[in-house]
């Protein structure tokens, strides 16, 4: 599924990105594995989030993939995942965040009994990530 985009947002004149693996597929997009490379050669693997191709410049779901990722720019919390840019890939908006490798929790609950102490502690974590939010609801500020 090798797909290469040059970006060609906020300066980005030079820098590439590889879709590599699909993550995941909801509403508004599609999030890939994607390989990074930068003006000066950097290469990292980030998370790709690309909108629809249906959606335009002054969508609804354009506007709140911006919206997402002013909010996400600002939060800083261990349980949120960090956003790198916005850019226009190939047309379409993208969201470009740190990938994070790991289990899906509504998997993993599935296949085995979590313990009542891990939930708990899942719980604690999501409950202050949402508090970080809460206190940052306004993208544009």
């Amino acid at each position: 599924m090798q797909r290469h985009f040059a970006s060609s947002r906020y300066g980005l004149h030079g820098a590439s990105y590889q879709l590599i693996e699909l993550v995941a597929q909801g509403g508004m997009g599609t999030v890939y594995l994607a390989r990074y490379r930068d003006e000066a050669e950097v290469v990292r693997e980030v998370a790709v989030k690309l909108l629809r191709r249906d959606v335009g410049e002054v969508d609804e779901l354009g506007r709140r993939l911006r919206d997402e990722a002013r909010l996400l720019g600002l939060l800083r919390h261990p349980a949120i995942v960090r956003v790198d840019r916005l850019a226009l890939l190939d047309g379409r908006w993208a969201l470009v965040m740190e990938f994070v490798d790991g289990l899906d929790l509504r998997d993993l609950a599935s296949r085995l009994v979590v313990p009542t102490g891990v939930t708990l502690e899942v719980i604690e974590v999501v409950a202050d990530a949402l508090a970080r939010c809460l206190g940052k609801s306004n993208p544009s500020t």
